[in-house]
């Protein structure tokens, strides 16, 4: 500060100190995770900065203490004041310690259909048990099993929980089912001429090249033949070149998987 004089010789230096109050943040937040079913989580700040007294707030709720007892799991929004009217504000995150695993395995994972799976449940800690089949549900047992008619991938589900499904833990597990061999074949047919059963016809499910050969009951092998177009039906005896009797019919058959398997029918004409 100084006058008019030209000199300035009156200027005076007057110091002004500006002091800053700390933002109540806490040196640390010790949270204790809530057990499922029941809110008992506790949250305690620590150590705020800034002068007493302090009021902390979760989620609007005011107090005088540091600690918050009783808490369920989910966000919350936290605010501390000081005794200098300032305040530090974040959100904070309350934990689940969820007391049940599910876990379960699955004999086989893999295989031809139609195939049978064995699950066996391995969950910890859990009371009540929930299975689904690509999401939709199944069963309710402790342990369970299915057999996959249809090829293609399937996800199986096991939610476990402990007293109420809000404590639910899921475990998952995929199931492949690849086409398998299925062959139908009649062990009597009829060639009377009246159009029904009157030629020897197999059903093949997931062969790819059947081979097939017609003995008699002498051992003679009057009729033979293969396949390559892979049709679902084919035609393995006309009964117009069968006689009446008793025939062995050996089919051999290799699968979209690459298998191949025999199978022999003892086969009746009967006119």
């Amino acid at each position: 500060m100084w006058n008019d004089d030209p000199l300035s010789v009156c200027a005076q230096t007057i110091p002004v100190y500006v002091t800053v109050n700390p933002i109540p943040e806490p040196a640390n937040i010790a949270i204790t995770p809530s057990t499922c079913p029941a809110s008992t989580s506790r949250v305690v700040f620590k150590t705020p900065a800034g002068t007493a007294p302090f009021t902390y707030w979760l989620d609007g709720v005011g107090q005088s203490s540091n600690t918050f007892n009783n808490l369920a799991q989910g966000g919350y929004s936290a605010r501390i004041r000081n005794g200098d009217g300032c305040d530090w504000e974040d959100i904070i995150t309350v934990p689940l310690n969820t007391q049940q695993q599910a876990s379960f395995d699955a004999f086989p994972h893999e295989g031809d259909s139609h195939l049978y799976v064995f699950f066996r449940n391995e969950s910890t800690g859990a009371t009540s048990y929930q299975w689904l089949i690509d999401e939709a549900s199944y069963s309710n047992t402790f342990n369970t099993n299915y057999t996959f008619a249809d090829t293609g991938t399937y996800t199986v589900s096991l939610i476990a929980y402990l007293n109420d499904p809000a404590c639910a833990d899921t475990a998952t597990v995929t199931i492949r089912v690849n086409p398998g061999i299925r062959i139908a074949l009649p062990n009597i047919f009829t060639p009377n001429g009246d159009g029904v059963h009157d030629k020897l016809m197999v059903q093949l499910f997931g062969v790819s090249t059947p081979r097939w050969e017609v003995y008699t009951r002498w051992g003679n092998l009057p009729h033979s033949g293969n396949d390559a177009g892979g049709a679902e039906f084919l035609e393995i005896l006309d009964g117009a070149d069968a006689p009446a009797g008793v025939y062995s019919v050996v089919l051999t058959a290799t699968g979209i998987n690459g298998k191949t398997e025999t199978m022999q029918v003892m086969v009746a004409v009967v006119y």
